[in-house]
């Protein structure tokens, strides 16, 4: 690392521009990015200033080539996790906005995991959909009707999410 002196003078833990200087003999500054005046450990004045960025500074192609790879990597990956959840999505704010309440909400999605670990085309034998429920109609009923379907079920034959939960946990079904 190259040495130097500051020129004007400054106030400890301003920014100045300046060159890098040994890191041994300064502390350590919450501030990153940008280039710090550093004090004496005991004088608490001005000693020399260092330029740490929180990134490497990658020039010419090299730099080029790695931001594209960073940014390749960030799209593939939220396009991958928007077409998975994009369904899901959806059919967890209609669950939301038709249950009681958060705790009721909670029940009925273990419920729904338990049962078809989130799959709107979970098939158990004569069981199908998001509920695993015994009608041909949630085979090609879309995920928001499906949580509608499980709603009115557990309504007419439990009353709450959270009872049909426990009836499931102690029976295996609901």
């Amino acid at each position: 690392m190259r040495h130097t002196e500051i020129a004007a003078p400054a106030y400890c833990g301003q920014v100045v521009g300046c060159n890098i200087l040994d890191s041994t003999q300064l502390l350590e500054s919450k501030q990153q990015g940008a280039p710090i005046v550093r004090c004496s450990p005991l004088e608490g004045q001005p000693l020399a200033c260092t330029n740490q960025r929180l990134f490497p500074q990658w020039g010419g192609y090299g730099g080029a080539l790695m931001l594209l790879l960073i940014l390749t990597l960030c799209l593939a990956t939220a396009l991958t996790a928007t077409a998975q959840d994009a369904g899901q999505g959806r059919w967890e704010v209609h669950l939301l906005k038709i249950t009681k309440d958060y705790k009721e909400y909670k029940c009925v999605k273990d419920l729904i995991f338990k049962e078809s670990s989130n799959n709107p085309n979970a098939r158990t034998g004569s069981h199908y959909g998001l509920p695993q429920g015994r009608t041909r109609y949630l085979a090609t009923a879309s995920p928001t009707a499906q949580i509608t379907w499980m709603m009115k079920y557990i309504r007419i034959r439990y009353d709450d999410g959270c009872a049909a939960l426990r009836h499931h946990n102690t029976k295996g079904w609901y």
